[in-house]
């Protein structure tokens, strides 16, 4: 999956109209009658860095009749206490080009204080109509940079590649640094191209309790700031480039609780950082992006000298065990990775927030069960029932460094409210049909048998069991995820984003349907009214479809990482519950589930392994209510 960002190329157009986009420092001008015909080159540097070992700094002139000896006189526009410069330039006979010497104190610049100043030439007899008379720039002395060393960075989310940087300290500022050239090697490592518009470094600031960045004063230690930054990389489909953008450059998201995914993760004995994260959004301007602000692990960057720990671990979900005193305990299977020391577990309802609940486990605000390698035991506790989970945290620092949960359900010996229907029929063109054997044409839509479940005490919310185990195949990995479709209002049928247990390798697969993922915006009776949901008629769901403005349809959301597609474009997701079956549609799907095994098992067609589309589905989803249907 691949995107990019808008960027101007349109300097050499605009300046046509003041002079020739030739770099040929020996342009001749058109002979003028009268004068020498002194210029300045329109292949000037538009910048000088400066010295703080020297005090001066030279400029070209150049003049077309090169006879005689001659001296021209100049004037200089720019603050006094920067830089000066004489009030003349003499040529020698047949001298074409001298140089203009500028003087500036270095005591009394300060680093990366750029200033303007123009040249011009004040002897308007010698000077050539069609040539530059002034020439304007920018002088200043720039912060020394020093290399501490060849570093690691690896971009898991748009080049999905690793590649070393040289990673220079600016040695007046210690806690600014440059990442140098990481676009290149990660283009090369990704072997992709890039436009040659790409930054030549990732400028990072270790931001300080008391920084203002983006109009927001930062009150916590460690986050980092930075600005715009092109890849270089140009997104055909959209013709823009692809920029990492700061979250504060955003209105909607300048507030430092939003800063807080771009950080120092860890230091090391010498004073550098370890590891620092970046949660860009990868946006094209004027078109869109993709949201990772809030997300870790997108861009990591490693210091020289640094040894990743591995906080990593594996929890698998047993089932759950009542010993003969009563007490039931979630039994989890756990691998833990090397630097997996102190690692703790508990169980909880669903509806908590596992981040906190691994925060309290770290503080020991929550007395958590100590997890080790192989199976592990879990108290529920009493009076705990209904959707739960297995929260494990790795704790190092005295923080959670990583943290992990299992769902599953239980019911303490008590009503499960969960009553059996039997088989009905699914047509899946949500997740199926993200997926292309060429990028550009989809899987066709289709539709399974599968178990479906109604809640007793709230009739109309139906539950299907382990729906999308019907993809699972060994290139995927498959977690049994039960999904649940509320037609508790037959006029206002939803689903929200919830898991399909399919991880194809990029990450865990989500599925909503539009009007579900609405709801977080608007109130179900508004969303009903304007047609955003779905109905339940004769035992049959079936969802509305929209189009985006480009005309693509849609029924729904896809949700991977921090990647949102519009899906559901051949408009035929439907729900059949048991009752409303017809046997020669079951037949049919039975047939047609045989025929995907075998093809599975013989001929390794699969639909896993496949290119995401990208082609007329990505957008930054569009929250608003003006959607034609």
């Amino acid at each position: 999956m691949k995107l990019n960002k808008l960027f101007l190329g349109l300097f050499c157009a605009s300046a046509a109209l003041l002079a020739s986009c030739s770099d040929d420092n020996d342009y001749q001008w058109a002979p003028k009658t009268g004068g020498n015909q002194v210029y300045f080159s329109n292949a000037l540097p538009s910048s000088y860095n400066l010295s703080k070992s020297a005090n001066t700094f030279t400029v070209p002139v150049s003049r077309v009749d090169s006879t005689a000896a001659a001296t021209y006189s100049i004037a200089l526009q720019a603050n006094e206490l920067f830089v000066t410069a004489p009030a003349s330039v003499s040529f020698d006979a047949g001298q074409a080009v001298a140089n203009i010497t500028l003087t500036y104190n270095p005591d009394t610049l300060a680093y990366d204080d750029f200033q303007n100043a123009t040249l011009t030439i004040t002897d308007e007899a010698n000077t050539n109509p069609y040539g530059y008379n002034t020439y304007s720039f920018k002088a200043g002395i720039p912060s020394p940079y020093v290399s501490v060393g060849k570093g690691m960075i690896t971009d898991n989310f748009w080049f999905e590649a690793s590649t070393k940087v040289t990673i220079m300290q600016n040695s007046e500022n210690k806690n600014v640094f440059r990442i140098m050239s990481p676009f290149e090697g990660l283009a090369d490592a990704a072997e992709t191209s890039l436009d040659g518009n790409q930054e030549p470094y990732i400028q990072l600031t270790i931001l300080k309790p008391g920084d203002t960045f983006y109009g927001v004063e930062i009150t916590q230690e460690n986050l980092v700031g930075y600005t715009d930054l092109n890849t270089g990389y140009f997104h055909s489909s959209y013709e823009a480039d692809i920029y990492m953008i700061y979250p504060g450059r955003f209105t909607s998201l300048a507030a430092e609780a939003n800063f807080l995914h771009n950080r120092v993760l860890e230091w090391q004995a010498n004073g550098l950082p370890g590891r620092i994260q970046l949660a860009p959004y990868f946006y094209m301007f004027g078109v869109g992006g993709w949201d990772n602000t809030q997300a870790d692990g997108i861009v990591i960057i490693d210091f020289p000298g640094y040894e990743p720990k591995d906080y990593s671990a594996e929890i698998e979900n047993l089932g759950v065990l009542t010993n003969a005193e009563g007490v039931s305990y979630a039994t989890i299977n756990v691998t833990l990775g090397a630097d997996a020391q102190d690692v703790k577990a508990v169980v909880v309802s669903a509806d908590e927030d596992p981040e906190e609940v691994a925060a309290e486990l770290a503080s020991g605000d929550i007395e958590g069960t100590q997890v080790a390698e192989g199976n592990n035991f879990i108290p529920i506790p009493e009076g705990l029932t209904g959707k739960l989970a297995v929260v494990l945290a790795v704790i190092a620092k005295g923080e959670a460094q990583e943290v992990y949960t299992s769902n599953f359900e239980y019911y303490g010996g008590g009503k499960n409210p969960w009553k059996k229907l039997g088989k009905g029929l699914l047509t899946d063109n949500f997740f199926i049909t993200m997926y292309s054997p060429d990028g550009k044409v989809a899987f066709d839509p289709e539709t399974f048998e599968v178990e479906i479940e109604e809640n007793t005490d709230e009739p109309g919310l139906y539950r299907l069991v382990n729906p999308f185990a019907y993809y699972a195949d060994e290139d995927m990995a498959y977690v049994p995820t039960n999904f649940e479709i509320n037609a508790t209002d037959p006029d206002g049928v939803y689903f929200g984003l919830q898991a399909t247990g399919i991880d194809d390798g990029d990450g865990m697969t989500y599925i909503a349907s539009f009007g579900g993922y609405m709801l977080s915006d608007y109130p179900f009776a508004q969303l009903k009214a304007a047609g955003y949901l779905g109905t339940l008629s004769e035992g049959v769901i079936t969802l509305p479809i929209f189009q985006t403005q480009s005309g693509t349809n849609y029924q729904g959301v896809f949700v991977q990482g921090s990647s949102a597609y519009y899906t559901g474009d051949v408009g035929e997701f439907k729900l059949v519950l048991p009752e409303a079956v017809p046997a020669a549609a079951r037949a049919k799907a039975r047939a047609n589930a045989k025929a995907h095994e075998f093809m599975h098992r013989f001929y390794g067609v699969r639909t896993s392994g496949k290119e995401l589309r990208t082609i007329g589905k990505f957008a930054t989803i569009d929250r608003t209510m003006t959607i034609a249907k």
